[in-house]
């Protein structure tokens, strides 16, 4: 729980005396987010309690820092009129995923006691995938006829409640029809003359995606133009909504964190735990059965490594320098290959490497590997001459390098591509692959020089 202890201790003890006066007044002064950690770590009963003591308007703050299981715990405390209420409050885009979470019949319910407005436009939102850009996008924004002038749109905005619009750095420019023509800012409004025509104000090339763009790639576009948000169209360029800089960087962080977890071979539930100080109070075997499954393939890749290292005892007895450089290799490769798999899922997070052609980019990656091999094998190889005398031992180290950094480098691109293409995760299934294939390659390759080139020192 990253919400102050104090903080909590004093919500509890006062929660605990009972006195609604003062439980009220202490709710009163926390932060949306705080009141949001608050809600979600506490058991029902007590939840209950806490929630009818909120107003409508604290309780749609406190949702947009929940988590999407903890919205859902929370919708279920309200009654159908209340949550119709809460919903209301909502941003339409906020309130659309709220629905999308509580889901069957209790969304239906809830949607009754909205306005017919309010009713269809939230279940216009609800009807786009998730993670595209109409899923993303909220229809509160500011639009201005193209024939009006900047005196007349001033006064049109100046007319919207405070909660009508999430962007107000700038108006988009529609016709008659709805469709999109162009876009201009308030502060060019502002200094305009009032009886100019918005159409001759306005910049006409207006950087919009369509419905179904992916939540990825409106992110490369918000990121590439530097734009606070982007306006979303249908087929015939009407204007449907805007996707905010917001909305898509708390997806692409939600991605990354999940990535990052996975990659370190913790699953989203484990992650969840991290958040808060649930992992301490999980039991142990819990907590095994959340990490094991991905360890187990590492373990196989050590034993079989071992298996190896035992096959090629008689070299390492005769040439005991061998056994120093087997680290050294292998954590060279581990990181090449490490590497290769992150630079490979950031670009696909980011929208930098397009899946469909993705191939192209394995040579160059291979290439990468190999020089760093070679680099860093002709340093390591230099090392072994000088200590030992030998040119051969030299020789061995410094192949096994610039062949096991170049094989780690092509594995770890290749290995989430694969994973990808065939509809696994590859933040989850790529490093505990990765790690098993380079240990166990990298030593089939080093005992094998050495056997090759060693021969006469044995």
């Amino acid at each position: 729980m990253s919400l102050n202890l104090t903080t909590w201790e004093k919500f509890i003890k006062t929660l605990e005396r009972g006195k609604t006066k003062d439980i009220k007044e202490f709710l009163s002064f926390l932060s949306p987010i705080e009141l949001a950690e608050i809600l979600q770590e506490l058991p029902i009963a007590k939840l209950n309690k806490v929630i009818s003591l909120l107003t409508e308007e604290e309780i749609a703050e406190a949702f947009e820092f929940m988590s999407e299981e903890n919205q859902k715990l929370m919708a279920l405390q309200l009654d159908i009129r209340r949550l119709s209420r809460v919903i209301d409050i909502m941003p339409p885009d906020e309130a659309a995923d709220l629905l999308t979470v509580v889901n069957g019949e209790r969304a239906r319910e809830s949607l009754k006691y909205l306005d017919k407005e309010t009713s269809a436009n939230l279940q216009k939102l609800m009807s786009h995938s998730p993670d595209s850009a109409g899923g993303l996008m909220t229809s509160d924004f500011i639009s201005v006829n193209a024939e009006k002038t900047a005196g007349e749109a001033l006064e049109d905005i100046r007319e919207l409640e405070p909660d009508e619009s999430e962007i107000i750095s700038y108006a988009y420019v529609v016709d008659e029809e709805k469709r999109l023509s162009g876009v201009v800012s308030l502060r060019e409004l502002f200094i305009a003359e009032h009886d100019s025509k918005i159409n001759e104000i306005m910049h006409e090339n207006v950087i919009s995606v369509s419905l179904e763009t992916d939540q990825e790639e409106v992110a490369a576009i918000l990121d590439r133009y530097g734009l606070l948000a982007i306006p979303v169209t249908d087929q015939e360029n009407r204007l449907q909504g805007i996707v905010t800089l917001d909305d898509i960087v708390e997806v692409i962080e939600t991605e990354t964190t999940e990535d990052i977890y996975k990659q370190s071979g913790l699953s989203v539930a484990d992650a969840e735990l991290l958040r808060s100080e649930k992992i301490i109070k999980a039991p142990i075997l819990s907590i095994l059965k959340l990490r094991i499954p991905w360890l187990v393939i590492v373990l196989i890749g050590g034993l079989l490594a071992g298996g190896i290292i035992g096959q090629f005892e008689e070299i390492l007895e005769s040439v005991v320098i061998l056994a120093f450089f087997i680290p050294v290799i292998m954590d060279m490769g581990g990181n090449v290959g490490t590497q290769s798999s992150t630079i490979f899922i950031r670009g696909v997070v980011l929208g930098q490497i397009d899946v469909k052609k993705a191939w192209k980019y394995l040579g160059k990656e291979t290439l990468v590997g190999l020089t760093i091999g070679a680099l860093s094998g002709a340093a390591a190889g230099l090392v072994a001459y000088l200590w030992q005398g030998e040119p051969l031992v030299g020789v061995v180290v410094f192949l096994s390098m610039t062949l096991t950094c170049a094989l780690a480098s092509t594995i770890g691109y290749l290995f989430p591509l694969l994973s990808h293409r065939f509809g696994f995760d590859p933040a989850a299934s790529a490093n505990p692959l990765i790690t098993t294939v380079k240990d166990v390659t990298g030593l089939l390759i080093y005992f094998t020089l050495a056997s090759f080139f060693l021969k006469q020192l044995l």
